[in-house]
């Protein structure tokens, strides 16, 4: 039968790995993920599968082999993933918990922005304890190297920084816009105003 994740007591994305715990053959652990994921409805199957992705990745109850990731990816999860907000958040935290070249490199070839997951750790207070950041953001500069050959330089670095930060401060713009009462929009602020100058009326 296939399990059904959500009727299940923990949470769906720790649940999905669970099932796998006690089956050692990874064909078969993978064909379990498969078919708990088509259980899923299909209008929370995207959302699902990229929180899954993240989750795995953020703590190390689950270390969690390449054929796995790969069978998340395979039935829709984003390798890039928007997860809080923000895109990148997978690759950070793979980078972060320590797992081998390999996954890195599959979650890159998938999408996966080296530069985004680099904005995640420079910014998420998660980083901000001790050394934690420093060595998160060497390990994920030799992963680059590694996978790609050439290090970006800084100046390109900062160059991308600004621009996504930019870019987060337009949707935020748009959010706010969006959400204010039509009254009070600057459009509709400026479209009350009385024009100045023109015909005045005769006394």
């Amino acid at each position: 039968a296939r399990p059904d994740l959500f009727r299940l007591p923990m949470p769906p994305q720790r649940t999905l790995c669970s099932l796998t715990r006690n089956v050692a053959d990874i064909e078969d652990k993978t064909a379990v993920i498969l078919l708990a994921i088509e259980k899923i409805p299909d209008d929370k199957r995207r959302a699902f599968l990229d929180k899954t992705l993240s989750d795995l990745f953020s703590t190390n109850e689950y270390q969690c082999e390449e054929p796995f990731i790969a069978a998340l990816i395979s039935a829709g999860a984003d390798a890039n993933a928007v997860v809080h907000g923000a895109p990148g958040m997978p690759l950070a935290w793979a980078v972060t918990s320590g797992y081998p070249q390999a996954i890195v490199r599959l979650l890159h070839d998938h999408g996966a922005s080296f530069e985004d997951a680099l904005l995640r750790i420079q910014t998420r207070t998660y980083w901000d304890e001790g050394n934690r950041r420093e060595l998160a953001v060497h390990k994920l500069k030799a992963y680059r190297e590694a996978i790609t050959g050439a290090p970006a330089g800084e100046e390109s670095e900062l160059r991308q920084e600004i621009a996504q930060l930019r870019a987060e401060i337009a949707a935020l713009r748009e959010e706010i816009t969006r959400r204010l009462p039509v009254t009070d929009t600057p459009a509709a602020n400026k479209a009350r105003k009385p024009k100045s100058g023109g015909a005045q009326p005769s006394p």
